[in-house]
């Protein structure tokens, strides 16, 4: 080969090698930047998971906390309760549930009452004994000592008999949960502890909540210890707890941990990853949790390496190689076309200049037509950008236009809000003042006998501002966040409702229509008929009440109606009632903080509905409210 021939084949080779390298290297920068995007958007797909599921867990924890305040209530507001009553009301919680192991009542035993308080626990359960574990881990009689607190009542008794007659005392871990509890007045959670009643190693944990003497939390630690009265607590088995949680991970390809952040001493509940690639805080009381979530290897493979870049590697790569080769044609033809004309004879020379004008002419009508295309194609895209973003700024001028609106009401609402609020706290703190300043004069001159009745309004006063608080709280959470949707048979629930919060058997509940058996709800419509059923109770002048429940179907919604045989309400006070703080009769009559009627009505309106009132003096009320028939297609609305 002549080294001019070696020239010519040299030039268009290089130029094929330097576009091949130059299409790859571009090629492999865009994959990468691809992989790392669609990693990252992964990453965020499974972080959102992962947060869906530690709410859940949150909902199940709040609404475990819930029953054991239930039970608390249910204890508070009766003085005695016998075994039947106890086995009955918590045995209603239980349904449905299958990581609550049981309810206890845990009295306080004191060591002169011993005997006597075996003696009657025995009349029922022969064998009763108060008992602890020996130093060497054997069950025996507790030994003597100032006071015990023996489990006494348990629901479901079948499957827990060897914790009858514990004393939770006598194990250091529950005792100190025991004291947290007593001082503080506040629900407590033990770490990770094994039952008396569980064979073999098993995963569980206790609440307990405090029982004093007159129902109320006791104002210094020192009266807190002199008037407990026991505790409840509930049994939790943290497996069953996590399953459905479980199951949701599983289902993701998630490994779940779960860690006591409170304790060093055993805190993994669940799993062995100590560092997990996301984690969430779960608040139980007085402890907090933290739930962990790692991929699983296939999972892990599946969002660090995904297909669509080793598919893209392998296109780029083809594509880059026929780039080159084309590179390459092209440029061993122009060559070759450059080495004819220089061959040509000049009897050619006109034929060739001519076909050479032909051929740039030709040329230059394709790039014309090329470059023309491409204006055509780049402005075609341009209209479309256009038109979405017209659509997308004409989406956003809504958007704003309803975000405005929602702003002005509740700016609106706010300043109503502040205003009653700053008045109505202030009242029970004055109370407070004055009769402090009361039992300051009596003491200064040895007039005693009035300071116990000043100390009973001053806890009156109490806790009606704590109620207060209360009723404030759930009125600032309506609207605030989405609630968890579920489908009840209305009238079964309003049975239940009016179940725990009825004070006798005189009260009476009927049903004068037919109810909807799957209505969409959310935890609001039980708040709803709670405070719709506990006005009628607490307002009632008879012994003999009786409430009847109605509901009629419009095409939308349901009407629901109260109807109570109660002392009735002038009319010139209908629109009053529905407003905070507000009420009819005297606070120290009736013991309210007026912000019942007022939750109801933003609740109902929150959903688009009305409330109002129907009534005549000595002849009952009846109170109608409005709830979505689709609550599912509203919320996603």
């Amino acid at each position: 080969m002549s080294k001019f021939n070696w020239l010519i084949f040299a030039k268009p080779a290089s130029f094929g090698v330097f576009v091949f390298i130059v299409s790859i290297s571009a090629c492999l920068f865009f994959s990468a930047n691809i992989k790392q995007a669609i990693v990252e958007t992964n990453r965020n797909t499974l972080l959102a998971k992962s947060e869906r599921i530690s709410v859940d867990l949150q909902e199940i924890i709040n609404r475990s906390v819930f029953d054991l305040y239930t039970l608390q209530s249910f204890f508070n507001t009766h003085q005695e309760v016998s075994r039947s009553e106890f086995n009955q009301f918590t045995q209603f919680m239980l349904q449905g549930v299958d990581y609550i192991r049981a309810f206890e009542w845990i009295p306080k035993v004191a060591t002169s009452y011993r005997e006597a308080f075996v003696k009657k626990q025995q009349s029922e359960f022969q064998h009763f004994s108060i008992t602890s574990f020996s130093p060497e881990g054997l069950r025996q009689k507790s030994p003597a000592k100032d006071v015990y607190f023996p489990v006494t009542y348990m629901q479901p008794y079948i499957g827990n008999e060897n914790a009858l007659g514990f004393d939770l005392s006598s194990n250091m871990a529950r005792k100190v949960t025991l004291e947290h509890a007593r001082d503080k007045g506040e629900i407590t959670t033990t770490d990770q502890i094994s039952l008396v009643q569980a064979k073999g190693s098993s995963k569980d944990f206790l609440m307990v909540a405090p029982i004093y003497l007159k129902g109320d939390i006791p104002s210094s630690q020192l009266l807190r210890r002199e008037e407990l009265r026991g505790f409840v607590l509930g049994v939790f088995q943290i497996n069953s707890l996590l399953s459905s949680i479980l199951k949701q991970a599983k289902a993701e390809g998630l490994i779940l941990s779960l860690k006591d952040l409170n304790t060093d001493k055993n805190p993994m509940l669940l799993g062995q990853i100590a560092e997990p690639e996301f984690s969430f805080n779960i608040q139980v009381p007085q402890r907090t949790w933290q739930l962990g979530f790692t991929m699983n290897p296939t999972l892990s493979h599946q969002v660090l390496s995904p297909t669509i870049y080793s598919w893209a590697l392998l296109i780029s790569f083809i594509i880059s190689a026929l780039l080159g080769l084309s590179a390459y044609a092209l440029s061993r033809i122009s060559f070759d076309s450059l080495q004819l004309k220089i061959l040509n004879t000049e009897i050619q020379d006109y034929n060739q200049n001519l076909e050479a004008k032909v051929h740039e002419r030709t040329r230059s009508l394709a790039v014309n037509n090329a470059e023309l295309n491409k204006n055509v194609n780049q402005l075609t895209q341009n209209r479309e950008a256009l038109s979405e973003l017209m659509s997308a700024l004409k989406q956003q001028k809504e958007e704003a236009e309803n975000k405005s609106k929602e702003l002005t009401k509740s700016n609106k609402e706010l300043d109503e809000f502040t205003y009653v609020v700053s008045h109505d706290l202030k009242a029970p703190l004055r109370g407070i003042d004055q009769l402090a300043s009361w039992i300051e004069e009596d003491i200064d001159a040895d007039k005693m006998e009035d300071v116990p009745k000043h100390l009973t309004a001053i806890r009156q006063r109490i806790y009606r501002l704590e109620k207060l608080l209360i009723d404030l709280l759930e009125y600032s959470k309506v609207g605030r966040h989405e609630e968890k949707l579920t489908q009840v048979n209305s009238q079964e629930l309003i049975q239940n409702v009016f179940m725990l919060n009825a004070p006798s058997s005189a009260c009476k509940l009927s049903f004068g229509s037919a109810f909807p058996k799957e209505l969409d709800v959310t935890a609001q419509f039980e708040l709803i008929i709670r405070n719709l059923i506990g006005n009628a109770i607490k307002h009632s002048n008879r012994e003999n009440l009786h409430v009847e429940f109605n509901c009629t179907e419009q095409a939308d919604a349901f009407t629901f109606s109260i109807k109570d045989n109660g002392p009735g309400i002038e009319a010139k006070h209908f629109d009053q009632i529905f407003k905070m703080f507000k009420t009819l009769e005297p606070r120290d009559k009736v013991e309210g903080s007026g912000m019942g009627l007022a939750l109801i009505k933003k609740v109902v309106n929150t959903y688009g509905g009305s409330v109002y009132v129907k009534s005549e003096l000595g002849q009952g009320s009846t109170f109608f409210f409005d709830w979505p028939k689709r609550l599912t297609d509203m919320e996603k609305n």
